[in-house]
C-alpha cells in the first residue's frame, strides 16, 4: 500500500498542474452534495459522472505518459460513467459498498487507456476486457487499496475466512 501511494505522489509531483486539475470534478461534487437528501446527492453524483470518467481517464493518460486516441478517450468515458452509476447509487446509502464496487470495476476505464480493450476494438469483446482486467491483478485501484489499510485488513479476514476449513455439509 504504502509503494503505490509513494509512486502516485512522485509521478504526480512530476506532472502537477495536470494533476491538480484531476481533483476539480471530486472537489466541485464534494461541495454540491452536502447537505443534501440522499435522492438528490445520488442525481448529483450521476450528473457528475461524466467528469469524473473523463478525470480518471486523464489520470491513466498521464500515468502512460500517452496521447489515446479521441475514440479510447470517449470509450473510456462511457466505460467510466457505466461503472460509476451504481457506485453513485450506493454512495448514500452504503458507502463502503460503492467503495468495494470501485474496487472491484474500476478497472475498466485503465484497461481501456492503456490496453484498448472493450467492445469497439478489434478482437477485445466485452467478456475479454474483464477476463484480461481480473487476471492482471497488478493494477493500484484493487479493494484493498481503495479503502486503505484498515480495508486491506478487512479483505484479508474476509479471505481467511472464506478459506479456513471445509465448505458446509449441507446434506
Amino acid at each position: 500500500m504504502g509503494q503505490v501511494v509513494a509512486e502516485a505522489i512522485k509521478l504526480y509531483q512530476a506532472n502537477f498542474w495536470r494533476a491538480l486539475a484531476l481533483g476539480i470534478p471530486v472537489a466541485v461534487a464534494d461541495q454540491l452534495i452536502a447537505d443534501r437528501s440522499t435522492s438528490e446527492r445520488i442525481v448529483l453524483l450521476v450528473a457528475a459522472s461524466p467528469a469524473f470518467s473523463l478525470a480518471y481517464a486523464a489520470a491513466c493518460a498521464i500515468r502512460q505518459q500517452e496521447h489515446p486516441p479521441a475514440r479510447v478517450w470517449a470509450l473510456a468515458v462511457v466505460v467510466g460513467i457505466v461503472t460509476f452509476l451504481p457506485a453513485a447509487a450506493l454512495f448514500s446509502w452504503f458507502a463502503i459498498a460503492a467503495v468495494l464496487w470501485l474496487g472491484i470495476a474500476g478497472h475498466a476505464v485503465p484497461a481501456v487507456m492503456a490496453e484498448r480493450l472493450g467492445p469497439w476494438f478489434p478482437g477485445a469483446p466485452v467478456p475479454k476486457t474483464c477476463r484480461l482486467i481480473f487476471r492482471r491483478g497488478d493494477d493500484p485501484p484493487s479493494i484493498g487499496t481503495e479503502l486503505g489499510e484498515p480495508g486491506a485488513g478487512l479483505v484479508e479476514e474476509f479471505r481467511n475466512q472464506t478459506s479456513v476449513g471445509d465448505p458446509p455439509n449441507l446434506d
